[in-house]
C-alpha cells in the first residue's frame, strides 16, 4: 500500500478559478499564534516549542521558503515540532556534527551584510556539497534521490553516494546532538507523519548549538537549536510567534506584497530584465536564489515568490496567442485530472514524484541544451482545449510560453506544484 501526498485538490482548485479567487480571512498573527495551543508538556517537566517549515501569507498566495522562527532555545528533554505549512515545495529537516560547525559559521555570516563572497564561505560549502538532496543531481532536477528523500539517522558516517540507495532504516532515535547524520527526509503533505517532523531531545544532550537546514533549499532555509542549561530561561512558544511574525512580514510578506502591487499595474524588473504581464507567478532579486555562484543550491537566502497568475483572469480571442512570462519554476497547465498525485510514498519508505508534475504534457517545454541563463520563446501553437495539458516545470526566470485557443469559453488553469495557484483563460469569439 502507499499513500500519495498531493501538491493540490485541482476540483478545488478549478471551483475557485471559476468563481474568482477568495482570500482566506485569517490574520497572519493568528495563524501564527495558533501553533501556541498545539504546544503541550512533553512529560517529566519537559516543554515542546514549534518552528514553522515555510509559509503561506493570507493576503498573497506565496511560498517563504525558511524556518519561522530559525532559532530556538530549549532545555535537554525538550521537544521541538517542526510543523510544514505546505505550499508545493518540498522540505526535510537536516541535523549532524558532519555538518555543524561548518553551517554554524555559514550562518553567521550569513547574518552580517553585505552577502558573502564566494570565497569567504566556499569551504564551509565543500563540507556540505556530498551531502544528499531530496531532488536534483546528474538524473535531472526533478529526480527524486532516495538517499536524501528517505529519513536517515546515522551514528556515525555519511548517508549512502548512490543516490537510489537510502539510509539503512530505524526507529528515529532520541536526539542526542552526536549523531553524524539525523534527517526527516521528505516531509510529506499526507499520511504518516503528514506535516510534521517532531524531535525528541535526549535529557544528557550537551548545552549548545545545534545547526540544521534544508537539503533542498539549502542554507539559507536553515536554522538552529539552542539547547541550555537546566533551570536557565528560555522564551515560551508565544515570544517565538512574535519573533516569526515579525520576520514574515520584513523579509517576506512586505516586499512580496510591493512586488505582486507592480506586477498588478502590469510589469516587474527581475535581474535587470522588464518583465510583463502575464505572469506565471512573482520572484524578486531581494528573496530569490543568488546566482552566478558554485554550490547554487547552498544559496538561496530568504528564497520566497508569489504563487499566482498575474493577472489571473486573461481575456482574450480566438486564434490571439496569451503570452506568459515566467519568473520561477511553475506550470502552466489545463484540465487538470480530479485526483493528481505529485509525490507518492510507499510502505517501503521509497518516494517517488509523478512525471506528469514536471514534464510537458501535450506542449512543448523549454528546449533541451539552452543555458539557464539564456531565456527562450516557445510557442505552443493553437489548442483547441481538449485533454489535459501542460508546460511543464523546467523553466527559468524570464522564459516566456505563448498559447492560442481555437474555440471560444473558459479555460481553467493552475500550476501543478503550487496548490494555490489557480487562473482562467477567458477567450471570445471576436
Amino acid at each position: 500500500m502507499t499513500h500519495v501526498v498531493r501538491g493540490s485538490l485541482p476540483r478545488q482548485r478549478r471551483d475557485r478559478a471559476t468563481v474568482g479567487w477568495v482570500r482566506r480571512g485569517v490574520l497572519l498573527a493568528a495563524g501564527l499564534l495558533l501553533v501556541a495551543a498545539c504546544n503541550g508538556g512533553g512529560g517529566s517537566g519537559a516543554d515542546t516549542r514549534t518552528v514553522l517549515v515555510d509559509y503561506s501569507h493570507d493576503e498573497i498566495v506565496t511560498s517563504m521558503v525558511d524556518f519561522f522562527p530559525d532559532t530556538v532555545q530549549v532545555h535537554p528533554g525538550d521537544t521541538v515540532r517542526f510543523r510544514q505549512h505546505w505550499t508545493g515545495e518540498a522540505h526535510n529537516v537536516t541535523f549532524g556534527t558532519s555538518f555543524n560547525d561548518a553551517l554554524g559559521r555559514i550562518r553567521a555570516r550569513l547574518a552580517r551584510p553585505p552577502r558573502p563572497q564566494l570565497e569567504e564561505i566556499e569551504p564551509d560549502l565543500a563540507t556540505l556539497e556530498p551531502l544528499p538532496v531530496i531532488l536534483g543531481g546528474e538524473r535531472g532536477p526533478f529526480t527524486v534521490n532516495q538517499n536524501g528523500a528517505q529519513p536517515c539517522y546515522l551514528d556515525r558516517g555519511l548517508p549512502p553516494l548512490d543516490p537510489s540507495q537510502p539510509c539503512p532504516q530505524r526507529d528515529q532515535p532520541l536526539f542526542t546532538g552526536r549523531h553524524s547524520y539525523y534527517s526527516s527526509g521528505f516531509i510529506p503533505h499526507e499520511g504518516d507523519g503528514a506535516n510534521e517532523f517532531t524531535i525528541e531531545l535526549a535529557p544528557d544532550i550537551e548545552p549548545g548549538d545545534y545547526h540544521f537546514y534544508c537539503t533542498l533549499h539549502g542554507v539559507g532555509q536553515s536554522g538552529t537549536v539552542v539547547v541550555v542549561p537546566d533551570g536557565e530561561a528560555i522564551p515560551g512558544q508565544s515570544s517565538l510567534n512574535r519573533r516569526a511574525q515579525e520576520v514574515v512580514e520584513r523579509n517576506f510578506a512586505g516586499p512580496l506584497r510591493a512586488a505582486l502591487e507592480g506586477a498588478e499595474d502590469g510589469q516587474i524588473e527581475l535581474a535587470g530584465k522588464i518583465l510583463r504581464a502575464p505572469l506565471a507567478g512573482i520572484a524578486i532579486d531581494s528573496i530569490r536564489s543568488w546566482g552566478g555562484l558554485a554550490h547554487q543550491r547552498h544559496l538561496e537566502h530568504r528564497h520566497g515568490s508569489v504563487n499566482q497568475f498575474v493577472p489571473e483572469n486573461v481575456r482574450t480571442t480566438v486564434g490571439q496567442k496569451v503570452t506568459w512570462t515566467f519568473t520561477g519554476r511553475h506550470t502552466i497547465s489545463f484540465n487538470v485530472p480530479d485526483f493528481f498525485p505529485i509525490f507518492t510514498v510507499a510502505d517501503t519508505g521509497r518516494v517517488s514524484m509523478s512525471e506528469d508534475a514536471h514534464r510537458p504534457v501535450g506542449f512543448p517545454g523549454r528546449p533541451t541544451g539552452v543555458p539557464a541563463t539564456e531565456n527562450v520563446d516557445v510557442d505552443a501553437g493553437t489548442w483547441h482545449g481538449d485533454g489535459f495539458r501542460s508546460s511543464g516545470l523546467n523553466w527559468e526566470a524570464g522564459d516566456r510560453f505563448s498559447l492560442a485557443f481555437s474555440r471560444p469559453g473558459t479555460y481553467l488553469m493552475a500550476c501543478l506544484v503550487h496548490p494555490a495557484m489557480v487562473g482562467r483563460v477567458e477567450v471570445r469569439s471576436g
